[in-house]
């Protein structure tokens, strides 16, 4: 059975879907509307009970989180070079970056990006600003440490977890936060990967 991704524009479903096409993998892509009350109801619940996007479904399961789909596709479609074996001296880094890019960085840039944006469900105190702006300036620093003698953030090379980080500092740049020259440098070179700009194009209109 094919992988299903339902995806929208500038979702979290671009590190998945990103990570497919590097993979080389055909899956099934339908692009759904950030429309946040219909992903707050019963038929969207059916797809994905947590309300978000992405969902995944592959044999008949379907389950969320883009960190999940990605370890997911790497697992059950590799083995693949974006991936890190146990074995391998750089394996607890590649696990640190792919759940840093989300629990120790995105949830910080969404929450600033929608607050900004006057979002009124992402309102957030003065307080809460500062802490996001903070996390965020220490996720530009050590991606400025990782990648000062390299061009990815693994001595291994290009990973699944510059994808997930790629990710993020995407979503930063579209609340135009400011990136340091090193992270804007490393932010140049995922963007020059046809498989990074054909899944932000994906569902555009």
């Amino acid at each position: 059975m094919t992988f299903k991704l339902w995806h929208s524009v500038h979702a979290r479903s671009i590190r998945p879907l990103w990570l497919a096409k590097e993979m080389g993998l055909e899956i099934d892509v339908e692009v759904v509307s950030m429309d946040r009350p219909w992903l707050a109801g019963e038929e969207w619940a059916e797809v994905n009970p947590a309300g978000k996007v992405p969902a995944a479904e592959h044999e008949g399961v379907r389950f969320g989180e883009s960190g999940a789909m990605m370890q997911y596709l790497l697992a059950r479609f590799g083995p693949s070079d974006l991936d890190v074996p146990a074995d391998h001296p750089d394996f607890g880094p590649f696990l640190f970056w792919l759940h840093f890019a989300e629990a120790g960085s995105c949830m910080y840039v969404a929450t600033w990006l929608g607050n900004r944006a006057g979002m009124p469900e992402y309102a957030i105190s003065d307080g809460h600003e500062a802490l996001c702006l903070e996390r965020m300036a220490r996720m530009q620093t050590l991606i400025a440490r990782a990648t000062a003698d390299r061009p990815w953030l693994l001595s291994k090379g290009f990973t699944a977890a510059d994808i997930a980080m790629g990710y993020t500092l995407h979503l930063a740049r579209l609340g135009k936060y400011d990136l340091t020259p090193p992270v804007a440098a490393y932010l140049k070179r995922l963007r020059e990967r046809p498989a990074f700009s054909d899944s932000v194009a994906l569902g555009k209109s």
